[in-house]
């Protein structure tokens, strides 16, 4: 069980694969179905990393297809759920534009 302060952060690849490091305290603290979110997410990173460069807004558009990809094995509730308790401090984090593009998108998935 390591604390490494990342929520789930796609590290990089090997020879035969690739790896993610997952903060322990926070693994620990989620639901079955926001595990799935978070596992299903960073394989969302790793399905679409090799199609969009990877900068600034981009990065947010690659947090939104992962996103959507997470979606499709956890279910928009529980991908909702886990953006909230990874941005859940401090409060400024909540007032990024990734977080808002995020949270909004979703929102629309969840209408539909």
């Amino acid at each position: 069980n390591v604390t490494t302060g990342l929520t789930g952060q796609l590290v990089g690849d090997l020879p035969n694969g690739y790896f993610v490091l997952i903060d322990g305290n926070l693994y620990k603290n989620l639901t079955s179905d926001e595990k799935k979110a978070l596992i299903s997410h960073e394989m969302g990173h790793i399905m679409y990393r090799s199609k969009v460069q990877v900068y600034d807004l981009a990065r947010t558009g690659l947090d939104v297809c992962a996103d959507f990809f997470a979606v499709k094995y956890a279910g928009v509730d529980a991908v909702l759920s886990l953006l909230e308790k990874t941005y859940s401090t401090p409060q400024d984090d909540r007032d990024q534009p990734d977080y808002k593009i995020r949270k909004a998108a979703l929102e629309e998935v969840r209408k539909n």
